[in-house]
């Protein structure tokens, strides 16, 4: 038996526990199949992307279900419409990005005091690793390793008039991320998401006017050094699939 939380809601709460026989479930890659006239076979272009995945949970409540099922079933029908972070025992090192897909229909037993039903989760393909949600302060040379396959997109919080250098052994120059200085706020920092490519500072106001041009970053496979002239906090936000 195992435990859920979703968005912050802990499912043994509510007296349901879950199995985590469906979620191995592997996302499709995202590709182009096309016939060409006169040639065997066709021809498959990777798009280098992946598809979303289902994760079903088959899951029951063993005592009390009606009860329990009415406020349980009214909390999923509110997280229907975006993603929000799912947690679970069985996978104790990443966490998923997820919705509730709609259409639960639970079997009860005897005089409704239990009941079996299964959750479907549509998940986004990646599976983001704990640890890459912990911030790395940095100052000066730094070298950070991404342990899994795939490009990690960091978040970068840093003071004006701050240069960093991210060099990925892969790549034969650095990518530079600039921060320009604030007028009449010297000390306020400024927070850049390499993954929308957009800027905020500490009042959650739009700051891409601070951040220079070149703004596509990322931490390859493997080792990428990281220098800067001022302290930064790094958050790298690694991935699987």
């Amino acid at each position: 038996m195992g435990n859920i939380i979703f968005d912050g809601y802990n499912f043994e709460d509510y007296g349901v526990v879950v199995s985590g026989s469906g979620t191995w479930n592997m996302p499709e890659r995202r590709t182009v199949k096309d016939t060409i006239p006169g040639k065997h076979g066709a021809l498959i272009t990777d798009a280098g992307e992946f598809e979303n995945v289902e994760i079903p949970y088959p899951a029951w409540i063993a005592r009390g279900f009606a009860e329990k099922y009415e406020e349980f079933s009214r909390m999923l029908a509110l997280h229907t419409d975006k993603y929000y972070r799912l947690e679970d025992s069985y996978h104790t090192d990443y966490y998923r990005m997820a919705r509730v897909v709609p259409g639960i229909t639970p079997k009860t037993g005897t005089l409704n005091r239990s009941g079996e039903f299964t959750i479907t989760f549509d998940c986004k393909p990646q599976k983001w690793l704990r640890s890459g949600d912990e911030p790395i302060s940095i100052d000066g040379n730094f070298t950070i390793f991404n342990p899994t396959g795939f490009d990690a997109k960091p978040i970068i919080t840093a003071p004006p008039n701050t240069q960093v250098l991210i060099w990925n052994y892969a790549d034969g120059s650095p990518s530079i991320l600039n921060f320009f200085e604030v007028e009449h706020f010297e000390e306020l920092c400024i927070t850049y998401d390499a993954d929308t490519e957009e800027a905020m500072d500490e009042y959650d106001v739009c700051a891409n006017m601070y951040v220079g041009q070149e703004r596509s970053i990322f931490l390859r496979p493997g080792r990428t050094n990281i220098s800067t002239n001022k302290p930064i906090k790094l958050i790298p936000r690694f991935f699987a699939i």
